[in-house]
């Protein structure tokens, strides 16, 4: 917001807590690829959603690779997935397409 929003911010508190984060309280926060497998896992075995979406501490390239996302295809039984990563480290949403 700093980047194209001007505010005279000693009027506005600090906004410091996750108490309110969508991710947190839908229980879509993920710490490491193990937290987000297990969550996805567990969403993709009671059912086939046509997105699901994530946020991830620890977001790179290799650790979320399309060999390490396979197991959404299998899990899910769609036949395509596509994904869409925005934010950065150390909070990257991860949005998954899935097509049936």
């Amino acid at each position: 917001m700093k980047a194209d929003h001007k505010w005279n911010a000693a009027l506005y508190q600090k906004a410091e807590g996750n108490e309110y984060n969508y991710y947190r309280k839908k229980d879509l926060l993920c710490e490491d690829y193990k937290s987000f497998r297990s969550k996805c896992e567990d969403i993709l075995e009671k059912k086939s959603p046509n997105s699901i979406q994530f946020m991830v501490k620890d977001y790179d390239q290799d650790t979320y690779s399309d060999d390490n996302l396979q197991f959404i295809l299998r899990y899910s039984g769609a036949s395509s997935l596509r994904m869409q990563i925005a934010g950065k480290t150390p909070y990257t949403m991860l949005y998954f397409k899935l097509q049936y």
